[in-house]
Order: structure tokens, then sequence, then C-alpha cells
């Protein structure tokens, strides 16, 4: 796999079921990769690609942009979207539409009773789709618990899933584990079959780490 910015020609290889680790010292360019980033996830603008071998892949559909402990959540549109959707596709294909059109049903004509009761004269939907209905009980993932690591082994495995990420791209991610953690990370990187990419602008302190691409202040690659 290689990732292409183009701005700058960088280059950088990397894999599934590992980490990579990228240094970019020059400000300038660790600040254009960043928002070319976010730029390419956004569908602003085609900053960043990635290959695998020579085909062209879909970057926004695989990839996540972790910019800092905070975006450990699952309270994002899209992740919410498609929760809705999966619960969707389990209730019509199996007898829950049936015990969810039936509980419908109930409700609706205890609405009719309010309705014929009031002396108000009212109209409401009577045709309300399934997913507003889901949606009326505020359904929602369990958030993340515990420390950086295992809120973050655990967003990978819940994404990796339910979103098809296969690319995830920390920012400063390191700053958060120690050397023991970043064993379990790997493993579990492995593990899920996905691409870890931690972006920073210095060279960190811990001792386990492999594959790593660094860019110098001169634009140099050492």
């Amino acid at each position: 796999m290689r990732l292409v910015y183009y701005d700058y020609n960088i280059e950088i290889d990397f894999s599934y079921g590992k980490i990579t680790n990228v240094v970019i010292e020059n400000p300038l360019v660790l600040d254009g990769l960043i928002m070319g980033l976010w730029y390419t996830i956004s569908k602003y603008e085609e900053k960043i690609s990635v290959f695998d071998n020579f085909e062209k892949m879909d970057f926004t559909k695989i990839t996540d942009l972790i910019f800092s402990p905070l975006e450990l959540t699952y309270r994002k549109k899209d992740i919410q979207k498609r929760m809705i959707e999966g619960m969707l596709e389990e209730i019509t294909e199996s007898d829950l539409s049936f015990k969810f059109s039936e509980a419908y049903a109930a409700l609706l004509e205890i609405v009719k009773q309010v309705k014929m009761n009031w002396e108000y004269e009212i109209d409401f939907d009577e045709n309300l789709e399934l997913k507003k209905l889901i949606k009326c009980f505020d359904i929602h993932l369990q958030e993340p618990s515990g420390n950086f690591l295992k809120r973050l082994i655990e967003y990978i495995s819940v994404t990796a899933k339910l979103m098809n990420n296969k690319i995830f791209f920390l920012l400063g991610g390191f700053n958060f584990i120690n050397d023991g953690e970043y064993n379990l990370l790997e493993k579990h990187a492995a593990y899920e079959d996905v691409a870890i990419i931690n972006i920073e602008g210095k060279q960190n302190n811990l001792k386990s780490l492999e594959n790593q691409y660094i860019m110098d202040v001169d634009l140099c690659e050492i």
C-alpha cells in the first residue's frame, strides 16, 4: 500500500496489519499534510490518495482521521447513520419487522383515540417510517471507556466492522501510550488487519517502533 501527498510529492509505504509512524519535522509540510488529510476525507479537495499496487482506492470510504482523544467517540453523524441503517437491515430481514408493525399499529390506535376525544382538531402522520420510529428511542452505541489505548482499540474494532474502515490516521497519538501499550496496539492492528498511521512533528521516545517515515526540516527523507 502507498500513500501519496501530491503537494510535496511525498510517498509513504504502509501495510494492513501494521503500524507506520510518520515524522514530518518541517512545520509547514506537517500542517499541509494534516490539512490535506482533512480536505480529502471531507471531500473538499483531493490532496492525498492511497494506492494498492497501482489501483487507486476510494479514500473517503476506508479511512478515519483521529485528531485527538476526543475523536474516539461514536457520536458522529456518519457512525450514527450507519448504525441506524444496520438496525433497519436487521429488523427488515427478520421477524422483528412484523413485531414493529404490530407495535406501531397499537400506537396509531392510541393517537386516533386522542384525536377523537380531544376538543381541538388535529392531524398527524399515519405513515411514520420505521427509521423515524427508531430515532425516537435515541438509540446509540455505548462510548469507548478506559484509558487512551483501551478506547482506541475499542474504537478501531467497532468502526472497522461497522464503517469498513481499513486505515486509521492518528495525529500525535503516540504521546498517549508507552512501549508496552504500543506492542498491544501493534497486535490489535494485526488482528483486525487494519493500517494505523501515526503522524507527528518530532520523533518520540518509543523504543518498539519499526516502520518509520521521517522527513527533516530541509525536506530530506531520513
